[in-house]
């Protein structure tokens, strides 16, 4: 979990700091809404890109699918514009093992996409096998989990856009 010699070698991903996030909005929600410990303008900020595998994973996952397909109606109304919803991956699935909790933000319909941010800060619980975890997931989140709590683990938060034809919810 070398975040530094991660960033030198991940082709998947880009890296910025939270003060050079340029969108105002999702800055002041991450920032007042979330309430997300740690936070400064040096946090470091992970941006997938939309071919990577994790964003892959997250638009092909049933907790995705499930979630958008249940507030499809809202995001059409537009009820969540500037507002959030949230989203719980199963970490019993070693594919969802980088995401648990996260937030959707300002989730609406443009040009026949629906767009907004998917947002996820690490905070990673204390798991115990018999929890119906395969003992690879358990291990890798407890290795994190341990490097959290001693203040080995650095700070960021993953942000990428999310945008799917609307035609693929329906």
């Amino acid at each position: 979990m070398d975040f530094e010699n991660q960033k030198q070698f991940d082709k998947e991903n880009s890296y910025i700091k939270f003060k050079d996030i340029e969108d105002s909005s999702i800055k002041y929600f991450i920032k007042d809404k979330l309430g997300i410990p740690l936070l400064n303008d040096y946090t470091d900020i992970v941006i997938p890109q939309q071919d990577s595998r994790l964003v892959k994973t997250v638009y092909n996952s049933p907790e995705f699918k499930t979630a958008i397909k249940k507030n499809y109606e809202k995001i059409k109304n537009g009820e969540f514009k500037n507002k959030s919803f949230n989203i719980s991956f199963d970490r019993t699935q070693d594919a969802h093992l980088t995401l648990g909790n996260v937030t959707l933000y300002n989730v609406r319909i443009v040009d026949g996409y629906i767009c907004g941010s998917l947002i996820d800060y690490y905070d990673f619980k204390r798991l115990k096998y018999f929890d119906g975890t395969s003992l690879k997931t358990t291990f890798a989140n407890n290795n994190a989990y341990y490097q959290q709590e001693t203040g080995r683990l650095h700070n960021y938060l993953i942000i990428f856009p999310v945008r799917i034809p609307v035609d693929d919810v329906k």
